[in-house]
């Protein structure tokens, strides 16, 4: 629980032990991000040095699903808030469930995953947004990039076979290797370095 009573929504500790970043469910209270006119904050990564932070923004949806239409940005700011900038504009990123963002190791660029399933990669500084092609039809979501960079592991919801499948995919899309094939959902993964 958060000071106020409110549910702690997790917490994000920048690499360096800098610092910690704390979300609330209450939506008066918004932590790690400045004044947000857009609505909740979702998930939020540290850059790898610590300096800078990006987070999704969202406007929820109407009716009686409103997850069908909520929309999504992502946003980056210095690590004491101040900075921010939305590099990529409401309704082009997926919010719930799958809202995860990941930062390369070099701190250059963030995978994402769409509101309409699609991978994609865009630079810290918002240029050069662009869509990573899957050879299968599927919903991809929850990227993590393996710590050279050459990789990136995401969930895919394969329309073939209804299954939550792993797969790693070069950055560029050349290169797309399935790595489970179960009825199991495989989602939300960390590619830690090996022991």
């Amino acid at each position: 629980m958060g000071g106020t009573g409110t549910p702690n929504l997790g917490t994000n500790h920048s690499p360096l032990g800098r610092a910690v970043s704390v979300a609330l469910a209450d939506p008066v209270v918004k932590q790690p991000a400045p004044a947000d006119p857009v609505g909740v904050i979702q998930p939020w990564r540290y850059s790898g040095d610590g300096s800078r932070f990006a987070y999704e923004q969202q406007k929820c949806g109407t009716g009686a699903n409103p997850s069908s239409d909520e929309q999504g940005a992502i946003a980056v700011a210095s690590a004491d808030g101040s900075g921010v900038k939305v590099i990529v504009p409401l309704g082009g990123v997926r919010t719930h469930p799958g809202g995860e963002i990941a930062w390369s190791p070099t701190d250059d660029v963030i995978a994402f995953g769409t509101q309409d399933g699609q991978l994609s990669l865009v630079a810290s500084d918002g240029t050069g947004l662009r869509t990573v092609d899957l050879p299968q039809a599927g919903f991809a979501y929850g990227p993590t990039w393996s710590p050279d960079g050459k990789w990136i592991v995401v969930t895919v919801a394969l329309q073939a076979t209804g299954h939550d499948d792993l797969f790693v995919v070069s950055p560029d899309g050349l290169t797309m290797r399935q790595v489970t094939d179960t009825v199991e959902v495989e989602a939300f993964t960390d590619w830690g370095t090996a022991p």
